[in-house]
């Protein structure tokens, strides 16, 4: 029986921070009385994740549940707000924008996760990047939430996407019920030989 493989994972529930300009009416004395002045002021605006701790938590439970077949466990060794100017001082992260995003956070002995908002791109879910440990994910469709990490981890255990007419040996299902399957329609299954890649990867075999 294969031993568990358990890979600690550092989350980051990422605020960005964003300035903004707005018009603010003003009083100035008058004579007698007040006149009214008008001002353009910058304001920042803070754009949170969409989840609490309590639904990362639950986010973790269906991910591992996703994994659990490969006997690999994520473990939510910590999780901590974090904020940083928004890149390109937008409200949504550009996936060009990730790698800086990952200059901020690295992996320190597992993963670095980065939970933020959204991103511009309404059809991504995450981004990771493999050699890092390091994967963020949006929880604009936070129902979605587990499925997108588990995906995520999936590709920092070296798994890469599958495409429509994709041949994976033994796999007799529609390739959309596959957990890597590129879409938003992706399932939640793990063809055998990708369950064996994933242990053999470099993460999985990384002292935690």
């Amino acid at each position: 029986m294969a031993s568990k493989i358990k890979i600690p994972v550092d989350a980051h529930m990422l605020t960005l921070l964003v300035s903004e300009h707005k018009i603010e009416e003003y009083f100035i004395k008058a004579g007698p009385g007040q006149a009214r002045r008008r001002r353009r002021v910058k304001v920042q605006i803070e754009v949170p994740p969409e989840i609490d701790t309590k639904r990362l938590r639950q986010g973790f439970s269906v991910a591992n549940e996703i994994w659990k077949p490969a006997d690999i466990s994520f473990q939510l060794r910590q999780i901590k707000p974090a904020q940083m100017t928004a890149p390109l001082n937008k409200k949504t992260l550009d996936k060009a924008q990730v790698h800086d995003v990952a200059r901020k956070f690295p992996a320190k002995k597992g993963v670095s996760l980065v939970v933020i908002d959204k991103f511009t791109e309404k059809s991504l879910g995450g981004r990771s990047i493999q050699e890092k440990a390091f994967c963020v994910v949006d929880t604009s469709g936070h129902p979605a939430f587990g499925g997108h990490l588990a995906h995520e981890f999936g590709h920092l255990l070296s798994l890469d996407h599958l495409e429509k007419g994709h041949k994976l040996k033994g796999w007799k299902k529609l390739i959309n019920y596959n957990l890597m399957y590129e879409g938003a329609r992706a399932g939640t299954e793990l063809a055998p030989e990708q369950i064996i890649q994933a242990r053999a990867s470099n993460l999985a075999q990384r002292p935690s």
